[in-house]
């Protein structure tokens, strides 16, 4: 193993997130974009599922646009979706960072919990 060996096929990592998220939640810091294993401590970490290949269940918006005016598009399965990393939304709004893709559907306008494929764009 070579000596500056920091992860190795790793699904987490410790990093500082923004104040207020907890466990569950999607989270971005700069371009790594994942879901929140645990709250934020105190030292402003959490530790976050990163890797590709993994799914997790989430709350996704059948929206294009989040921001006035909304658009709603249904989501399909293999749709790309990003989440809004102020409002911890995740939806098809590509104006926020690219979180993974859909594995089941969304109706449009409306919100259901959901398998998302963790993933890079």
């Amino acid at each position: 193993m070579a000596l500056n060996d920091a992860y190795q096929l790793t699904n987490f990592v410790s990093i500082p997130v923004p104040s207020g998220f907890v466990s569950g939640d999607p989270v971005s810091v700069g371009f790594i974009t994942g879901v929140c294993q645990t709250t934020r401590d105190t030292a402003g970490n959490a530790t976050v599922r990163i890797a590709p290949s993994s799914a997790v269940s989430l709350a996704v918006i059948g929206q294009t646009t989040i921001s006035s005016p909304v658009t709603n598009s249904a989501v399909a399965v293999g749709d790309k979706l990003y989440v809004d990393v102020t409002t911890k939304t995740v939806s098809k709004d590509a104006t926020g960072k690219f979180l993974g893709y859909a594995l089941e559907t969304v109706t449009s306008g409306s919100t259901t919990t959901i398998k998302v494929l963790l993933g890079s764009a």
